[in-house]
Formats: C-alpha cells, sequence, structure tokens
C-alpha cells in the first residue's frame, strides 16, 4: 500500500460538494475540472497526518482504553500517546477508528461514504535516536546551589556559567547526581543560564591604574556644570553612584541601560547637578558618559545607620551629596516595594532604591540583613533611599559584582552511556531564542508546529546544506490536551533542495460505513477530461493496451496506421472509445462506424455504444489499472474497492463512475456502474 501511496497517481475522493483539503500527490487532479457528484458511490475525502496531540487522544479515548483493557493491551495503548507512534500498522487500524469518530478528529464530522488518508508514525521505522528521545527524556534545571559550586564561592558567584566555567565541564556530574539510576541510552535535557562573558567581583585593595580621579563632587551646587573622572561604586536599575575624590553622586535615568556601565568602570562624566529628594545627580539625559578602562575601589569606612541617623536624613531639606553607609534592619516586602525597618525607629525606613535583582534574589520578607550602601536622600518623608552594593543574613552574603552579566537561558541534550554523561553533539537541541525567532509565544511548540515550523528553520540554520544530508531535531513540545511539556524529536533529510521530515511514517486510508470507521485501502482514482499530463498518459496505454490485443492480431503494425480500431492519429480508439487527446471515452456510434465499419456491422446505435462501454469497463480499464497497481490486493475481512472517475462524450459531455471489487492483485469484479449494471469478474 505504501508503494502505491507514493506513485503520484492515488487522487482524493471525489467530494459531496466539497473537497476538504488539497492532495498534494495529486496536483495533477486539482479542480477535478468540473467533475460533480456521481450517482453512485459519492463521498467526502481528505488527507490528515496526525499530530503530537492526536497520539495522546487516541491513548486517552474511551473506546479504545475499553478495546486495549479487554484485549490485555493497556500499556500499548498508553505507549501510542507518549511514544507519539503506532508500533505497527495493525495497531493503527485498531485504535485510529475510534479517534476518527470523535470530536478530537477535526473532520469528526464527515458522513459514510467520506474516506481519509492518515499518516501516522510507525515506530518500526523510526530513527533510534528520535524513539528513544520521544520513550522519555529527563528533564533538569540548574540550581543555585549547583552555580555556587561551579564557581566555588557562596558570595562571588553569578547564577549562570561563563567562559571561565564551561557549562560542559560541570553539567555531566550534576546529571548523574541528580539520576543516580539512570539507564544506559536514556536521554537528559538540562536548562542553564549563560554569560559569554566572565563576571569581575569587587575587592578591597587600591589601585587607579593610571586614572586620575577628579576632586569636583566634594562642594558641587545645583545647576552646576561639571566633568568628573571617577569610579562606578554602586548601580541601581536607574543608574549608578559616581565617586571621585571629593564625594559621590547618583547619575540617574528612568531609562538607564544596566549593560551601558559595570561596577569598578573608570568613567568621564559631563553634565548639569540637578536633585530629587535632597539629593544631588546627575541627569543621565544631559550627561556626556566616557568608559575609560576598570580597576578596583576601596570603600570607605561605612556610617552606621542609627535611628537618628535615618530620622535626620528623612527631614533634611538641603540637598547633599551621597554618603556611604551600612544599616541592620528587617525587610518587608510589598509588591515592588523593599523597606527595611531598624529596630527602635517607627514610622522610617530604608528604601533598597530600585535594587538590583542580583540582591533582591536572596532578600526574603520578615527577614533580618546588613546592608552596605549609598544614602542617596530621601522619598516623601518616611524613607531613606538606600543604593545597595552588599547584602548579608545569617546564611548568605551578595556583594555588587563588578558588571552584572548578560546572561541568556540555554538547553543542552546529554545522554546517558551507562557509566557517564555525554553531550549528545547528534542532535540540533532548539535553543529558548529560537522558539522567539520562530514566532513563538512561549519557549516551546505545539500542534502541527514541528511538521510546520522546524523544515524552515533548519533551512535558515544551514543554508548550504547538501543533498542527504540528515538532522535530528529536538524540541521542548506542550500538549494542549494534557497540559504537558515534553522533549520530542523529529529526524529531517535534505531532498531535493528541501527539508523534509523523515518519521517512519505510514499513509493508510480509513473509510465510514454505517456510522463506523474501518480500516479500507480503496482507491478512488479520478480520470477528469483535463487533458492532464497523467490523463494523457493514462489513455495512451489504454489505446496501446487495443492496438496490441485487438488490431495487431488483424495484421496491423502500425499504430497510426488507422486501419482499424485506432484511429491514424494513433491516440484514441473505437473498440473500447479511449481518447489520450481529449482524456475522456467517445462513445458516438457515428465516430465508431466512421472509423471501422466492419466492427459494428449490425449493431444500432445502442448496441455500439453498450459495446465500447462494456470492453472499457471489463477489459481496457482493468487492464491498465492492474499496471498502475500491481500490487493492489485484497485485504482480509474488508471490501476492498476501485473507484474510477472519468468522463464520456456522445455530443455532449457527462461524468461516469464504475466500481470495482478486488479480487486479487490484477483482478476486479464489476459492482456497479452510472452506465450499466454489475458484470463478471473482469480480468
Amino acid at each position: 500500500m505504501n508503494k502505491i501511496l507514493s506513485n503520484g497517481f492515488l487522487a482524493c475522493a471525489l467530494g459531496a460538494g466539497l473537497m476538504l483539503t488539497a492532495c498534494s500527490e495529486d496536483s495533477w487532479n486539482n479542480g477535478l475540472n468540473g467533475f460533480k457528484d456521481p450517482t453512485i458511490g459519492s463521498s467526502e475525502a481528505t488527507v490528515y497526518t496526525l499530530t503530537d496531540t492526536d497520539y495522546s487522544a487516541i491513548a486517552s479515548n474511551a473506546t479504545n482504553k475499553a478495546l486495549a483493557e479487554a484485549d490485555g493491551e493497556a500499556d500499548a495503548l498508553k505507549a501510542i500517546g507518549t511514544a507519539k507512534s503506532f508500533t505497527d500498522n495493525l495497531q493503527a487500524r485498531k485504535y485510529l477508528p475510534a479517534f476518527l469518530g470523535s470530536t478530537s478528529f477535526p473532520y469528526y464530522a464527515l458522513n459514510d461514504g467520506s474516506s481519509v488518508k492518515v499518516t501516522f508514525n510507525a515506530s518500526a521505522d523510526v530513527n533510534s535516536t528520535v524513539q528513544a528521545i520521544n520513550d522519555g527524556t529527563l528533564a533538569y534545571e540548574v540550581t543555585e546551589a549547583d552555580y555556587k559550586a561551579a564557581w566555588e564561592s557562596d558570595d562571588n558567584f553569578i547564577s549562570a556559567f561563563a567562559p571561565v566555567t564551561p557549562a560542559a565541564a560541570y553539567l555531566p556530574g550534576y546529571l548523574k547526581e541528580a539520576f543516580p539510576e539512570a539507564e544506559t541510552g536514556t536521554y537528559a535535557a538540562v536548562t542553564y543560564n549563560w554569560s559569554e562573558q566572565n563576571p569581575v567581583f569587587g575587592t578591597t585593595s587600591g589601585g587607579d591604574q593610571g586614572f586620575k580621579l577628579s576632586n569636583v563632587l566634594g562642594a558641587v551646587t545645583l545647576d552646576q556644570e561639571v566633568n568628573v573622572q571617577g569610579v562606578v561604586t554602586a548601580m541601581c536599575t536607574r543608574g549608578f553612584i559616581l565617586t571621585d575624590k571629593g564625594g559621590s553622586i547618583l547619575v540617574y535615568g528612568s531609562d538607564f541601560d544596566e549593560n551601558s556601565v559595570a561596577m569598578y568602570d573608570y568613567v568621564n562624566v559631563r553634565g548639569t547637578v540637578s536633585s530629587y529628594g535632597t539629593a544631588f545627580q546627575i541627569a543621565l539625559s544631559s550627561a556626556n558618559i566616557e568608559v575609560a578602562g576598570a580597576g578596583e575601589y576601596t570603600y570607605p569606612a561605612p556610617v552606621k545607620l542609627t535611628p537618628e541617623l535615618i530620622t535626620s536624613v528623612c527631614g533634611r531639606t538641603a540637598d547633599e551629596t551621597a554618603f556611604y553607609a551600612e544599616a541592620d534592619a528587617t525587610l518587608s516586602i510589598s509588591g515592588n516595594y523593599y523597606n527595611l525597618y531598624v529596630d527602635g525607629l517607627e514610622g522610617y525606613d530604608i528604601s533598597a532604591y530600585y535594587a538590583l535583582d542580583f540582591f533582591k534574589d536572596i532578600m526574603e520578607d520578615g527577614e533580618k540583613m546588613h546592608l552596605k550602601g549609598y544614602v542617596i536622600g530621601k522619598s516623601g518623608s518616611t524613607h531613606c533611599n538606600l543604593v545597595i552594593t552588599e547584602v548579608s543574613s545569617p546564611t548568605r552574603t551578595r556583594r555588587a559584582p563588578a558588571a552584572t552579566p548578560v546572561t541568556s537561558q540555554k538547553v543542552a541534550l546529554y545522554r546517558y552511556n551507562g557509566s557517564a554523561w555525554q553531550a549528545a553533539s547528534d542532535v540540533w537541541m532548539l535553543q529558548p531564542s529560537d522558539y522567539t525567532a520562530m514566532g513563538q509565544r512561549y519557549a516551546n511548540l505545539s500542534g502541527t508546529g514541528p511538521q510546520d515550523l522546524l523544515p524552515r528553520y533548519l533551512s535558515m540554520q544551514f543554508p548550504f546544506a547538501a543533498e542527504d544530508d540528515s538532522k535530528t531535531v529536538c524540541y521542548n513540545y506542550y500538549d494542549s490536551a494534557s497540559k504537558t511539556n515534553s522533549y520530542q524529536a523529529m529526524l529531517f533529510d535534505f531532498v531535493g533542495g528541501e527539508w523534509t521530515r523523515n518519521a517512519g511514517e505510514v499513509t493508510e486510508q480509513f473509510s465510514r460505513t454505517n456510522g463506523q470507521w474501518q480500516y479500507n485501502p480503496s482507491i478512488v482514482l479520478n480520470l477528469p477530461s483535463d487533458k492532464s499530463a497523467f490523463c494523457v498518459e493514462f489513455y495512451q496505454a489504454c489505446v496501446d493496451y487495443v492496438f496490441e490485443t485487438q488490431c495487431v492480431p488483424l495484421g496491423d503494425d502500425n499504430i497510426k496506421s488507422g486501419k482499424y480500431w485506432v484511429t491514424s492519429y494513433g491516440n484514441n480508439e473505437y473498440w473500447s472509445g479511449t481518447s489520450a487527446y481529449q482524456t475522456n471515452v467517445d462513445i458516438r456510434p457515428a465516430a465508431a462506424r466512421a472509423q471501422y465499419a466492419a466492427g459494428f456491422e449490425g449493431m444500432t446505435d445502442e448496441e455500439v455504444q453498450e459495446f465500447i462501454i462494456t470492453n472499457f469497463h471489463d477489459h481496457t480499464l482493468p487492464y491498465v489499472l492492474a499496471k498502475y497497481y500491481p500490487d493492489f490486493g485484497p485485504i482480509d475481512g474488508i471490501d476492498v474497492t476501485l473507484t474510477v472517475n472519468y468522463g464520456t462524450y456522445d455530443g455532449g459531455r457527462a461524468e461516469q463512475q464504475v466500481v470495482y471489487r478486488v479480487l486479487a492483485p490484477g483482478k476486479y469484479e464489476r459492482i456497479n456502474s452510472t452506465l450499466f449494471p454489475p458484470k463478471d469478474a473482469a480480468e
């Protein structure tokens, strides 16, 4: 049956007023050239490829579950949903009918007489790597404890790998610890963060490496134009603290880019002094900033933020520059607000001013903390603003790194070889950024996304692919039916300039009778009078058959001699009426007699037409059908048929149909026709 389906000659069945989908294999038959609904065997037909969600629906279908339970195949049915594949064609023939009759099938409302050619995965033909991944891939996300172990520090670390701490050096160990009983051949997908740049953590040793700090910030005034050579000593999401020999000031902007400067960068800043909340600042919008290098900085001894000092800052009326301070306080989190309360002080607090996520990640509501940073004035009359440089709790400490690295999420695929986890270098793993590039809202694919999007994705990733190149692609798949995610894989081959899925796919036909779907490989062949290449070829084969079996025995040796049944054009005949030129069956009695009068001597017009049609139905057409479908035969328990829709001409065009029951390969029994009643078996 697979051979039949791949030869390009199968047509979609004639629609009852509507063709549901295009049939790419039958592009020669597009439009059907005006074919209408025949009077016999009318049906709707479509083609359909199962999605990953469909396999889950098949496995969870109540009718299938009852059937599988009765036959002792409950585990096998469940495996269809997880593996997204049948184990063989027979399994598909058993469990697909209930799915086709359920609302999970998009065309469940098709009527009796309808047919659908379903393409599905059969695991016997699936690539072993693809099968292993689809059978169940473990998932692991690197934790903060893992990153600390990689950086060998509870303080100076980032929640990401970087060039000096490559993920490949640590992931195998993490997986072995996480999955100590993994079986050989098991796959695991690991999610982690990655920074292209190595972070530089702050130190307490001095040195300006030749950069000369200015002495400007100790005595600034409002609206003063300043030119400062300073160092970045603290950062928040709205700016940074600029420090020179004279003092410190906030460089503020609501659109501040945290990656524009780094901690301990030496910078030249030219701008105008403004103020907010009784704190001098330089507006980022008016500033010109040049990074001159990077170095180290020694913080001064911090001022203790006592209740009296906090009250004083909140009550001041004159603008001041920032100063370095520390405090012990209890954290209270309310939405985006992180406020800290000092024992013995009522009505006032310290506000963690636009704190970096780097610090907020370890700050817990209700926890007592020790903080260091720069006081930059107040918000309202009760909040003392602090730009944090260090956060400590009883169990952990974080100091501002020299840079807040830009990180991105990555996913790596590993395979257990029986003793160690190794990177699965033969599988292309989709990254979170790839889903975004494909227009996905989430970092996964769903529905028919893998089949539809991955070929185009591969074309962009591998623009110079060579013929017969192969790529196994692993991706995160969201099953909308079960609302779960799992890692799945597909194999693609580069054939004829395109990436094509190689899934061990099988296509089989199912038909609907008496309200029930069943496997039925019956063929519907359309032969419209459209002079298409296929129809011309098919009808010429008919003419050739008549020449060889009817004209040659009469002594003809040239198909264009015009002596007997075949005309001098060599492309039409009147023994069975076939015309490769008009791609129809010509049943005009006058035209037949004009070609070969001796062949119709003594016949009435009605008898001439019956002679031509009978020969076409019972001899010419069955012979040519057997040439095109040599392996098409009966199947136990199924009434396999071959239906041919064709056109006749008797001065006017008409659509006709003949239906055969398949008795054996190349042997058919005509069971119905729009023109004549059934005849005996035709060979």
